[in-house]
């Protein structure tokens, strides 16, 4: 985590546009969408730390180069044919590009835009002189990077490191945050309690390290913290099973005994609902579940929850950017609820969720409000 936080001003950097952009909107009433809005913020973190610079989504204001749509493509194609043996060839197949294509789906270009982005962004890099006036960033580590044999990485190990940072990094960060602020949106009591959490810390420092709140002020707020992780418990970025494979020796897993040859997984989704683990109420939102006192909740009760959470995966394959994840999550909700007052274009349905291994939260449109209290 030190190593995120020490990144803290980058990502200001891009949090400064984005409120600005948002400010802009909120002043003209115009809907927002919070599912483009917050993809835009990630994307532009993860370019910042990962390639240097921000793309520029959130500038433009759009899907530069067609790169999320483009990911998205790839993982609806790949989350549906990948479970099924052998499907995968008829990604080349003309007949079912051409069905594929009348159902409104481009399965042939399913990834492409994003994969030609990320091979100039790759190459560019690795053929450039070294500049020692520039910042380090992580594919400059990931260039650098050497096989057990004492190797450099070779192009496609750069490529597949950098895809899986930007191409998995960024995604499901927003749809973290948005997850996180559609609840909030549909328990506007919740929204007004952080907000005023978040109201009485800016009330006693003015942040000037960052301009906004920061994570470890965020992080210690305990119904913001309760909020965040309670939404990401009900809707975890990735729902789809995480595959492991069983040990040399086989596993017994509740009386079953499964060989070494197996692979098992399960989803984040599934097992964050498990009723012996959360009890009754384990598919309703309930951020007070995290607070030991608050209803006859206790330490044990908490501790036992935080510990078969799996939003972020389990055991030693814990997802290697929860850190980076969390602290975006936590600032951009912080400072989103205490800039802003919402109101859900529909308030009976806020946004929808679909899912293709990760979760998109579709048609989350709001206007904005900015409050008072906090223009400047």
């Amino acid at each position: 985590m030190s190593t995120i936080l020490s990144l803290e001003s980058e990502i200001d950097r891009v949090g400064r546009l984005a409120w600005s952009r948002l400010d802009n909107m909120a002043t003209r009433r115009e809907t927002v969408n919070l599912q483009h809005w917050t993809a835009y913020f990630a994307f532009d973190v993860v370019c910042t730390l990962g390639i240097g610079g921000p793309l520029g989504f959130l500038e433009q204001g759009i899907d530069v180069q067609g790169i999320i749509k483009s990911i998205h493509d790839l993982f609806f194609m790949s989350s549906i044919l990948g479970d099924i043996p052998g499907q995968m060839a008829w990604l080349r197949n003309p007949i079912a590009q051409a069905l594929s294509r009348l159902a409104g789906h481009t399965s042939s270009s399913a990834g492409r835009d994003f994969a030609t982005w990320l091979f100039s962004q790759v190459q560019d890099r690795m053929q450039a002189p070294s500049d020692p006036e520039r910042h380090p960033d992580m594919l400059d580590h990931f260039i650098s990077m050497k096989e057990d044999d004492g190797r450099s990485v070779d192009f496609p190990g750069v490529v597949v490191e950098a895809g899986n940072l930007i191409g998995a990094g960024a995604d499901t960060t927003s749809a973290g945050i948005s997850s996180v602020l559609g609840e909030l949106v549909r328990h506007p009591e919740d929204y007004k309690a952080v907000q005023r959490e978040v109201d009485e810390v800016y009330a006693r420092d003015d942040f000037q390290a960052h301009g906004t709140i920061d994570y470890k002020t965020a992080e210690k707020l305990p119904w913001l913290s309760a909020c965040v992780k309670e939404a990401l418990r009900l809707t975890p970025s990735i729902v789809w099973q995480l595959p492991r494979h069983v040990p040399e020796q086989g596993i017994t897993i509740d009386g079953h005994y499964i060989p070494a040859s197996a692979v098992v997984s399960l989803s984040p989704y599934a097992a964050n609902r498990d009723e012996n683990v959360f009890g009754d109420d384990a598919s309703e939102w309930n951020p007070g579940r995290y607070i030991a006192g608050n209803k006859g909740v206790t330490d044990e009760y908490v501790r036992n929850i935080e510990k078969f959470n799996t939003t972020f995966g389990y055991g030693s394959r814990t997802c290697i950017g929860r850190n980076l994840a969390l602290v975006e999550t936590y600032r951009f909700v912080a400072e989103f609820c205490h800039r802003y007052d919402v109101t859900p274009v529909n308030a009976a349905a806020p946004y929808r969720t679909i899912s293709q291994w990760f979760v998109v939260n579709k048609d989350f449109n709001v206007v904005l409000q900015r409050r008072q209290s906090t223009k400047e």
